[in-house]
């Protein structure tokens, strides 16, 4: 009898795709698929990829080399470019993990592939908290530097329709906003990718700013203005 309740426990908690401590998620979760077969395969990039984290590895890799070898088609691809977070495409102050997460993956993926990559959230210093570490990286506007010496922005966006999540990615000149390279690419939505999309959440944009635009060619700069202010 025990064993029996093991096991129905155990069927219970694999069938979960909800986290602990969280209200439901808005996205209509789906089954988790253990593996995927060559067939459903978004990119067969690696056909060895089984799990649903191999899977998403995969998507990253093909991303990312489609922005390298557009990136290397123009005359100076040395950079250095920043990497911005990914937005939902519907509000594009708004994201989730699986936005941060694709950032964080790309800057890897560029920089193992010598093009040089600037890191917007680093301080100006080490800092240490007492009983938790030392930090140098942060997104406190007192914090980290105020100026980049970035020469292209790479930014992009997801859009999710049905058991399918659209993303496009474009490196762009900081000088002329010009698309120097661009990606695009698709991941059928499972239990592991909901559990990323979620929490989805952007800051308060009110009241709104206008933002002028220059003529092509003329520098343009960017000012942070703290919340509040």
């Amino acid at each position: 009898m025990k064993g029996l309740q093991l096991v129905v426990l155990s069927l219970f908690l694999g069938s979960c795709c909800c986290i602990p401590g969280l209200q439901p998620s808005p996205y209509k979760l789906l089954p988790d698929s253990p593996k995927i077969s060559k067939s459903d395969a978004v990119y067969p990039v690696n056909i060895g990829c089984q799990d649903n984290a191999d899977t998403f590895n995969c998507f990253i890799k093909e991303l990312s080399s489609q922005l390298i070898t557009n990136f290397y088609d123009i005359d100076d691809p040395q950079g250095p470019v920043a990497v911005t977070t990914f937005v939902d495409l519907n509000n594009l102050y708004k994201t989730s993990p699986l936005g941060r997460y694709i950032a964080e993956a790309l800057i890897g993926e560029l920089q193992q592939a010598d093009i040089m990559v600037t890191e917007i959230r680093k301080t100006n210093s080490i800092l240490i908290k007492e009983g938790f570490g030392e930090y140098s990286l942060s997104r406190n506007i007192k914090e980290i530097a105020r100026q980049s010496t970035a020469e292209y922005l790479l930014v992009g966006t997801y859009i999710v329709r049905g058991d399918n999540i659209f993303v496009n990615a474009r490196i762009v000149s900081s000088k002329d906003s010009m698309v120097v390279s661009s990606a695009s690419a698709h991941l059928k939505r499972n239990c592991f990718l909901d559990k990323m999309l979620w929490p989805s959440k952007g800051p308060r944009t009110s009241p709104q700013v206008t933002i002028p635009i220059k003529p092509l060619g003329d520098e343009m700069s960017v000012e942070i203005i703290p919340q509040g202010s």
